[in-house]
């Protein structure tokens, strides 16, 4: 909403042994983000279920990426330093079970002119085929002209001058594509952004142009 993000995760993991088991979660959230929601759903008692979490920020959050990375040999956990990071335990998953973890946090988005960039971390890793399904709700007080990402295909579901609802094409090349999911939102009014590159041809008697408005 004008430029503030709300992301709401919803997180299920699931316990394939015979014995109930203790999961740890670690999530990686943006610089500056302030966590407004935490909880967790389940079949537990209560008191096993509240709310308990710390917010590492980006120096404890290398050193706890790094040791986990020394134990695992997981070198996809790297792709996140630099970011702050969520770390909680969740107590039981109940055998055969699942439970299920909400987390909300929201951050001031950056961008240029009239444009709102927004990433939402995922891993690279091709061997994490873990599907998400993303929905999108933009709300903004100027004329929206154009909502892009250059990872994910969207499909649009409502559209209008100050709103769009979209939500990410299913499929391998949406639910299952490893990668950050990274989104503009380009205002239509304002001047227009550019940015140019050009070179000059070896020979001195000519050269290239790309702009990008």
């Amino acid at each position: 909403v004008d430029g503030i993000a709300t992301t709401e995760l919803t997180i299920r993991v699931g316990n394939s042994s015979a014995a109930p088991e203790e999961a740890e979660l670690l999530l990686p959230v943006p610089r500056g983000a302030v966590i407004s929601g935490f909880a967790f759903e389940g079949p537990g008692a209560a008191p096993a279920l509240q709310a308990r979490y710390d917010v590492l920020a980006k120096d404890a959050a290398v050193t706890t990426y790094g040791e986990i990375v020394a134990q695992l040999r997981d070198p996809a956990l790297l792709e996140f330093v630099g970011q702050e990071l969520i770390r909680s335990h969740v107590f039981p998953v109940e055998a055969g079970g699942t439970q299920t973890i909400q987390v909300r946090y929201e951050e001031v988005l950056k961008g240029e002119g009239q444009r709102f960039d927004y990433e939402l971390s995922r891993s690279e890793s091709l061997g994490l085929a873990v599907p998400w399904s993303i929905e999108i709700d933009i709300q903004s007080a100027l004329a929206i002209a154009d909502v892009y990402s250059p990872t994910h295909g969207l499909v649009p579901k409502v559209t209008g001058p100050h709103s769009r609802t979209l939500s990410v094409a299913a499929g391998r090349s949406g639910r299952l594509e490893p990668g950050p999911l990274r989104l503009s939102i380009l205002g239509g009014d304002g001047p227009v952004a550019t940015t140019l590159f050009s070179s000059q041809d070896l020979d001195g008697k000519g050269g290239w142009f790309l702009l990008l408005a």
